[in-house]
């Protein structure tokens, strides 16, 4: 399974948006409400953010969309490492298409959207 690429960098702040749990509400005539766990819900999201403070080269930001279209975009879920749990890999896909913007010369800012999948 392949990796996410290890340059560049994401910078911070890192948008953790934790995982929330699938909960069916059935409400009662007496507005009385009822409540069932239907099942973990879906994984954490990951929103990395490139360049905003050192632009990143168009090198480093095509390996980032080579990477995108290698796991068919949002289809196959790859590891990445978050930058501050080095020993932990998470399994992830893309949540869409990462977006880039053109800065300068050979100058690019943008963000990658990931989602924790179950392994």
């Amino acid at each position: 399974m392949p990796d996410f690429p290890s340059n560049p960098k994401p910078e911070y702040p890192i948008e953790e948006v934790p995982a929330v749990p699938e909960v069916l509400v059935s409400k009662h005539r007496d507005g009385s409400e009822q409540r069932r766990l239907k099942g973990a819900g879906e994984g954490p999201t990951f929103k990395l953010p490139f360049g905003q403070s050192c632009p990143i080269t168009k090198t480093q930001r095509d390996a980032i969309l080579n990477h995108f279209a290698g796991q068919h975009g949002t289809l196959t879920a790859f590891n990445w490492t978050h930058p501050e749990r080095t020993a932990e890999t998470i399994l992830v896909r893309y949540v869409d298409a990462p977006s880039f913007r053109l800065v300068g010369y050979n100058a690019y800012q943008g963000q990658v959207n990931l989602k924790q999948v179950p392994a």
